[in-house]
């Protein structure tokens, strides 16, 4: 009994010693004048993800967005104090142009007022909260808005040198090619057990990145930890980062100019996101997970297999048995269900896919926009009677390919 007691004194003493319990005093007697005003102004706080690079991204981005446009603010006069409150920062860089974008306060104070706040009833307003659904930008509203980050002079040129220093010069397009392992995850010491049916080989976008450099681009592999490295004789393709070639500028800044990115789903894809830079998705997992707004573009999931008879499952059952979305390992399994890649052609389609509807070469027919039609009409089922919707309008389309291949999937 003695250990769980040292347990507990200790866990008391970390959080008085906590930077925010010094102000809880200055909390304890701001807190009714800020009550009282209320009625005239409203101050409200909340901390801002950092600690995930995807939602340090797209869910800062998404508040500043819907800031402009007056969507999820109060009625009244307010004025709110966000802050970063977490002491892990995925992007130290982007931490800095965030704070350089828009006015951030120290968390100490704030989240000692915060603590104040939710101990004594009647606090909800005083929350900014989340947005209206955190990194979904369910409006459009990015479409409508310039992106908030810009580099400097000094950066850009900084980027450009880079750049040159792989031989993309004069404006050469490329293309960042993100794909998720495990490895980023055993970097830093946590299971990736809860999202390992997320991951995906890289050899398998080998075809894909050639494909690529036959249409005129470079390929650059992004990422800080990676299990293998991306095997190809051409020179146009870069394998940043198994060769750990960058830092949290560089992965701003080549991610903020990219022609698109093909991506896996996984952190570093909001970058070219909130710069307004297309994104396309292949091996994405549960299917139903894809961002949907302006700034995507394609988007193919891994099979579903029965692991009894080996037989792939169509979208319609995929849905019925509630994989479509908030799927894990754990319900896979429970479901008799195993995940398959997606092939090295396949992948290589979607690739090729999204440049020539970026060129608008991309022909367009009626059995195309029919089949659309169709997987959009059965996707939405699971999201009935939801509280918060996952979509706004479904802007993204299924790889055209493979539904023209496989008509049997939208039976």
């Amino acid at each position: 009994m003695t250990i769980p007691r040292r347990r507990t004194f200790v866990s008391h003493l970390r959080r008085l010693l906590q930077p925010k319990a010094l102000f809880i005093p200055v909390a304890v007697i701001t807190l009714p004048i800020i009550r009282i005003i209320r009625p005239w102004l409203l101050i409200r706080w909340g901390n801002l993800i950092s600690h995930a690079l995807g939602h340090f991204a797209l869910n800062t981005e998404l508040y500043l967005c819907e800031r402009d446009h007056h969507v999820n603010r109060p009625k009244q006069r307010y004025i709110d104090f966000p802050y970063f409150g977490d002491p892990r920062v995925s992007n130290t860089y982007l931490m800095k142009m965030w704070r350089r974008t828009f006015k951030t306060f120290p968390p100490a104070p704030l989240q000692a007022l915060e603590w104040v706040n939710n101990v004594v009833p009647g606090g909800a307003p005083h929350r900014i909260g989340s947005n209206v659904h955190n990194d979904r930008d369910i409006f459009n509203l990015m479409a409508g808005s310039p992106a908030h980050l810009a580099f400097s002079e000094e950066e850009q040129a900084r980027g450009k040198k880079f750049l040159e220093s792989l031989g993309i010069t004069d404006g050469a397009p490329y293309i960042c090619l993100n794909v998720r392992d495990s490895s980023y995850y055993g970097a830093i010491r946590v299971s990736n057990s809860r999202h390992s049916h997320r991951d995906s080989s890289i050899a398998n976008y080998v075809e894909a990145a050639e494909a690529l450099v036959d249409r005129g681009f470079f390929v650059l592999r992004m990422g800080r930890k990676v299990e293998a490295p991306l095997l190809s004789s051409r020179a146009q393709i870069v394998d940043y980062a198994y060769e750990r070639m960058g830092d949290d500028f560089l992965d701003l800044y080549i991610g903020a100019h990219c022609d698109f990115c093909l991506s896996s789903g996984s952190g570093f894809d909001a970058i070219p996101a909130i710069f307004r830079r297309p994104v396309s998705f292949v091996n994405l997992c549960p299917i139903e997970t894809a961002l949907s707004s302006e700034t995507y573009l394609v988007y193919l999931s891994k099979w579903h297999l029965d692991s009894t008879t080996g037989d792939p499952l169509t979208l319609r059952q995929i849905v019925e048995r509630n994989l479509a979305w908030r799927a894990s390992p754990e319900n896979y399994a429970a479901s008799n269900i195993v995940l398959r890649e997606n092939s090295p052609g396949e992948i290589r389609d979607v690739a090729v896919e999204s440049v020539e509807r970026l060129q608008g070469t991309w022909p367009t027919d009626p059995v195309g926009e029919e089949l659309q039609k169709r997987f959009k009409e059965i996707l939405p089922l699971s999201l009935e009677n939801k509280a918060s919707p996952l979509h706004g309008e479904f802007r993204i389309r299924y790889s055209e390919r493979f539904l023209k291949d496989n008509p049997w999937w939208l039976e």
